[in-house]
């Protein structure tokens, strides 16, 4: 059974405060937690996507900033990016992104909306999701929280991980560090192991604007 926005919230005690489509605005001022999903329906478990929806045009744009983006060692191709990204795909699962806000829900998220593929900031985190072609079709559910927001979204996501059937997990290029598709970086875990390398914006005076 998937893994609803409900559930995940649930496992941190709390309840959505709202939700709204991929770029409008988050209107939360304090700190809190998010989820990117799939569906406005906090109680959905139908609405995942089976087949990842990769977008040609963000690989497009990821190597006109990243030139030198690779994968295993060897450049990178389209194909390449697509077939690698599958193997974290989570088919039929709802939530794809789980994220914190230290401050302002309102703008983090709204960071999260801007910030291009190959970024570093504002918030480079989660950046498969720009890898989608379903992203202006996804939705934002937000919910304030007191104390350790870090701390909630750990939870979260462990959450979320603890939901799934084993055969799901094992079916993952890397089923030590699970989380929904979007979270690179798994809390107390590290970073998934991807295999991708030159991913983000050079820094340096030579890096190329955007």
């Amino acid at each position: 059974m998937p893994v609803s926005v409900d559930e995940v919230f649930g496992d941190a005690s709390l309840r959505p405060a709202g939700c709204v489509h991929w770029g409008e605005r988050v209107p939360e001022d304090r700190p809190g937690v998010y989820v990117v999903s799939t569906t406005s329906d906090i109680h959905s478990t139908a609405s995942g996507i089976p087949q990842l929806p990769f977008d040609n045009q963000a690989y497009e744009d990821l190597v006109k900033i990243c030139g030198d983006f690779s994968i295993d060692a060897q450049a990178a191709t389209a194909l390449a990016f697509e077939a690698r990204l599958q193997q974290f795909w989570l088919a039929d699962e709802p939530v794809l992104y789980i994220g914190l806000a230290g401050t302002s829900l309102s703008k983090r998220i709204q960071q999260y909306h801007s910030t291009l593929i190959g970024a570093r900031s504002p918030h480079s985190g989660g950046w498969w999701l720009k890898a989608l072609r379903a992203l202006p079709s996804l939705f934002v559910h937000y919910a304030p929280a007191d104390g350790d927001v870090h701390a909630i979204e750990a939870k979260m996501i462990r959450g979320f991980a603890d939901r799934l059937p084993g055969e799901l997990k094992t079916g993952l290029y890397d089923p030590y560090r699970v989380a929904p598709f979007a979270n690179v970086h798994v809390p107390g875990l590290g970073d998934k192991h991807h295999g991708f390398r030159n991913h983000k914006l050079r820094k340096g005076p030579n890096s190329p604007a955007i």
